[in-house]
């Protein structure tokens, strides 16, 4: 039998020796005979191997110096410049994916599939033999056929070609993964021009946090115009965080959201009914020191993780 393990890092274990380079992989063995590790552009996967071992599995782990030299000549391939300026990329393989069929939390008897097409990448996947595996590896694809994996996407992939058209069909400065949501480029919004100043009062207290300060945020949008000619009434918001260190990293969180564009837009005011006004677009603030979630205020034991979520799928983090 034999046992694959994913994890999505680029610690070595105790006893292995080895160098890991993005975008290559890397294959050595522990102390002991019976384990190597495979890195696909960050993603290892542990290979354990024990009597009755799966035949392929074998001539993969015979095969590796090969294997190795041969993929780290396909990541070697001239990079999409469109691409490229909007994420760093891996060129998979029918070996990875191979290889990710066996792992525990991918087990499938469909084949691996473009996230965006849905065409299959190849025929057959788990009847493949070491034959298969090389020749994919030396094989000089057509550039939109060529297998994608984007830096911060895990688990799914697409054609290059398919990724590109994609790119071409936003008009916008980012694109979202159609898989997962992440966001890759700079994702900006629509807010109107509007100033945010930030100060500390030391003798003032979030509730839940007498041991520091508090940051007041203080943001103001005066009536304007839109592009469009219509005209918007502005706004001034005052806002609170713990002058700590998750308060501080909030902070400058709430920062980048702010130069992107991302924190208000113009719209129909939930609270007055109002439309055409400056709102929030969906970054929580807290608006109070005191009275817990329900009042906009504190405490609150979970703000700082959802507001980092909130912020994190407008490709802030």
């Amino acid at each position: 039998m034999y046992s694959l393990s994913w994890k999505n890092e680029n610690q070595s274990p105790n006893n292995q020796q080895t160098s890991i380079t993005k975008g290559k992989m890397e294959i050595e063995d522990e102390a002991s005979d019976d384990v190597v590790y495979f890195n696909f552009g960050g993603s290892k996967l542990k290979v354990s191997m024990q009597e009755n071992q799966d035949p392929l599995i074998m001539q993969i782990v015979v095969n590796k110096d090969f294997l190795q030299q041969s993929l780290t000549e396909k990541q070697k391939q001239t990079k999409n410049p469109k691409l490229s300026k909007i994420s760093n990329y891996h060129y998979g393989t029918a070996l990875e994916l191979f290889l990710k069929h066996h792992e525990s939390k991918h087990i499938t008897t469909s084949d691996e599939s473009c996230s965006i097409c849905m065409c299959e990448f190849v025929d057959n996947i788990t009847k493949l033999n070491i034959i298969d595996l090389t020749e994919d590896l030396q094989a000089k694809k057509a550039d939109e056929d060529e297998i994608i994996r984007l830096e911060h996407c895990d688990g799914h992939y697409f054609h290059l070609g398919c990724l590109l058209r994609y790119i071409d069909s936003h008009s916008s400065s980012h694109i979202k993964c159609p898989n997962c949501s992440k966001i890759y480029g700079v994702m900006m919004g629509t807010q109107p021009q509007g100033t945010m100043r930030v100060t500390v009062n030391k003798n003032m207290q979030c509730s839940g946090y007498h041991n520091c300060g508090t940051i007041v945020i203080e943001y103001h949008f005066p009536h304007g115009q839109l592009p469009n000619g219509r005209n918007y009434s502005g706004t001034s918001r005052v806002a609170y965080l713990p002058d700590n260190e998750e308060g501080r990293e909030v902070l400058a969180l709430l920062r980048t959201s702010f130069d992107r564009k991302l924190t208000f837009t113009v719209g129909t005011s939930v609270t007055t009914g109002r439309s055409d006004t400056v709102v929030w677009n969906g970054v929580h603030h807290k608006t109070n020191l005191s009275g817990g979630s329900s009042h906009f205020g504190y405490p609150d034991a979970t703000y700082f993780s959802r507001v980092k979520e909130e912020l994190a799928a407008r490709g802030v983090s």
